[in-house]
């Protein structure tokens, strides 16, 4: 059984840098409620285990949180690939990152 707010997702390297792709599929909300701030903006320094976005499954919201293998644990969001109310699917890209020094592969590969 999969748990709400799991947080490993397959990741993707795109031409722009790493990628986190969602779990599961559902609405993506990038806000925790209407008219609050966004979970993460373009520039952000996120780190592993950081919420980044709610996922609406049959009325239950998951929190997705930030990382995976390949991903590094502290990085700069570059780009949030969502808007506000999309339908996702799961593996979806929702994060193009890198480790926030301009350097767009993890240092373990």
């Amino acid at each position: 059984a999969r748990m709400a707010g799991a947080a490993a997702a397959d990741v993707e390297t795109a031409a722009t840098g790493l990628v986190f792709k969602t779990p599961l599929g559902g609405r993506y909300y990038a806000r925790p409620s209407p008219g609050a701030e966004p979970f993460v903006k373009v520039g952000d320094r996120i780190e592993t285990g950081a919420t980044i976005a709610l996922v609406e499954v049959m009325k239950t919201f998951h929190r997705l949180r930030y990382g995976g293998e390949g991903l590094p644990d502290l990085a700069r969001v570059v780009r949030v690939v969502p808007k506000e109310g999309d339908d996702i699917a799961r593996g979806a890209p929702i994060l193009e990152v890198d480790d926030g020094d301009g350097i767009k592969k993890s240092r373990n590969s």
